[in-house]
């Protein structure tokens, strides 16, 4: 494999057994705290509202960072639905007696 793709096999091991670097470290620790946050909101929040939690928490992240982090764990706000109307009113309505004797301006 490693005479396919061109690299020696000394380098191979060194990157494997490399530890992780600092940056790694801080996405996995982000990731978790936006999880978190993302399913405390039942999946309403989108990386705007998760960048204002996180810095209520002390902790610093750009949006780009957050938005990656949420793109790659698959997580996606609800988007609000469109308002059905689901009841019309009679075209007559002003013509009705009221029945009930009901005052609206209370």
């Amino acid at each position: 494999m490693c005479r396919w793709s061109g690299v020696l096999k000394s380098g191979c091991y060194s990157w494997r057994n490399r530890p992780q670097s600092q940056t790694a470290i801080r996405r996995e620790e982000l990731a978790i705290m936006i999880k978190d946050i993302f399913e405390d909101s039942d999946g309403t929040y989108r990386y705007r509202r998760i960048q204002v939690v996180l810095k209520r928490y002390g902790v610093r992240a750009d949006g780009a960072t957050i938005r990656s982090i949420m793109r790659d764990q698959g997580l996606r706000a609800a988007q609000p639905r469109a308002k059905v109307q689901t009841t019309v009113p009679a075209e007559d309505l002003d013509q009705q007696p009221d029945l009930l004797r009901r005052d609206s301006r209370r």
